[in-house]
């Protein structure tokens, strides 16, 4: 007898299978990776760009999660700042992302971001990000986001492109693989060369037979060489690889501008051109009284051009060496001679301690301000123009005290008194020779104990027992 199934139980029975059949339903993980992909492929450098509400979906992921990512922290309002690179860091940022997804067509386990400042606020405060330049690897366990991911440091930005590809090989074991830089010229430009060179061939080989080109021209070497000339002695090289401004705002003044910078080792570009005008100048005046002057036949000319060209390099020189002067504080401080035991010279004495045993600093010290750290330009205050040049104020300020101003709060050093003792006479019958021994190291005993009053302070009496 064969058991025919009712439609109910058949229902019945594919309910039950259904309920006890799971669903292949994806993961929210793998949904965002494919999302991240498909933003990832419509980049051209592979840089995706980072939004508050992405960043969201990002975090809420479950840890691990199955990916890492860079960040670049961006601001394009200080673009403009040739301090910090900013510019040059992004486009190296994406340029090691677009070498690591050539060389890894095939991984997905580390994606770029870009995020900007103006656009998501809001993240910048979750990350804690307060000064730029600054790039961050989230690691898929990273939970908090202020102390779980990993800082890049400014030793990782000292070679671009090739430090940070091995950061990111030093902190996730993914290897970006060689550096893939777009060629200087491209190939439609180095064949419209070629066949530019091809065409003026023919015509530079017969100018330079029969000796009709620039280089032939004495004007153009002369030119060159005073070109050369003025570009060696103004820096010009130390400014194009500092990248040094012409000028900067003044700290204190908003409304001044200044030119020059106080101190040796550094310049600025108004200054470099100006030190090169001044050189130039005084190597043109010689050489046009060493070479044009000699064939003028007039003596009056002769003495008169020969008094205001002394005058011009009397007034340049003196200019030059009064900027040197002013930038290296050309000061000597008193010597100040002090008796301890013997006449001994001190020199460049300053207090360093701390007043008290609060640890507070010294009150000598209250005049100085610190300035400001350029290592880093606070987002906040993106508007303000960052100084780096008050490095030197507090050595400039020390060098300008005088020695009496440097001890003005140092406390005179005080030694308890000393108890007068008796000293019993013996009757010696000693030689000459022991008296004067005797004598000499009792003196020099005396020195030795001698007692420092800085200012007009009496020396107290010190008796030796």
């Amino acid at each position: 007898m064969t058991i025919c199934p009712t439609p109910t139980t058949a229902a019945v029975l594919l309910c039950l299978l259904s309920l006890l059949t799971p669903y292949a339903t994806p993961l929210p993980s793998d949904s965002i990776v494919s999302e991240l992909s498909a933003l990832q492929s419509q980049s051209p450098t592979g840089v995706i760009h980072l939004t508050d509400a992405l960043l969201r979906r990002i975090i809420s992921l479950p840890t691990p999660r199955p990916f890492s990512f860079l960040i670049f922290f961006d601001a394009r309002n200080l673009h403009s700042k040739p301090g910090l690179s900013l510019p040059t860091l992004k486009s190296e940022f994406a340029l090691v992302s677009s070498s690591f997804h050539s060389n890894n067509p095939d991984q997905k386990s580390l994606f770029f971001f870009d995020i900007e400042f103006e656009e998501s606020q809001a993240s910048f405060a979750l990350f804690g990000i307060n000064s730029l330049p600054h790039v961050r690897l989230i690691v898929p366990s990273a939970v908090d986001l202020k102390t779980d991911p990993i800082q890049m440091d400014a030793a990782d930005f000292s070679r671009l492109a090739e430090s940070m590809a091995e950061f990111i090989a030093s902190k996730t074991k993914l290897n970006v693989g060689p550096i893939i830089r777009p060629p200087i010229i491209s190939k439609n430009q180095i064949i419209f060369i070629i066949a530019a060179v091809l065409v003026w061939t023919p015509f530079i080989v017969k100018k330079l037979i029969s000796g009709n080109t620039i280089l032939h021209d004495k004007n153009i070497w002369m030119g060159g060489a005073i070109f050369i000339y003025f570009f060696s002695v103004s820096g010009a090289m130390f400014n194009i690889i500092r990248k040094m401004p012409m000028f900067v705002v003044d700290r204190h003044d908003p409304d001044k501008l200044v030119f020059f910078y106080k101190g040796s080792g550094m310049q600025f570009g108004a200054e470099g051109f100006t030190i090169g005008f001044l050189y130039t100048m005084v190597g043109l005046l010689l050489a046009f009284m060493t070479h044009m002057m000699v064939k003028v036949r007039n003596t009056n000319v002769q003495r008169v051009a020969m008094i205001v060209t002394l005058f011009v390099l009397f007034w340049a020189v003196k200019k030059v060496v009064l900027l040197d002067n002013w930038k290296t504080v050309v000061k000597e401080l008193k010597e100040r001679e002090i008796e301890i035991g013997y006449p001994t010279d001190v020199k460049h004495v300053a207090h360093i301690g701390w007043d008290g045993h609060s640890g507070s600093a010294p009150s000598w010290m209250n005049q100085f301000k610190t300035g400001p750290d350029f290592a880093a330009t606070s987002i906040g205050n993106s508007g303000s123009a960052l100084s780096p040049w008050s490095s030197q104020d507090y050595g400039e300020s020390m060098r300008q005290q005088s020695g009496s101003e440097m001890f003005k709060d140092t406390p005179p050093t005080e030694f308890p008194p000393m108890k007068k003792q008796k000293r019993r006479k013996k009757k010696s019958t000693s030689s000459p020779k022991s008296n004067s021994g005797s004598s000499s190291k009792s003196s020099r005993a005396a020195k030795s104990k001698a007692k420092f009053v800085e200012g007009n302070a009496n020396p107290t009496n010190i008796e030796v027992a």
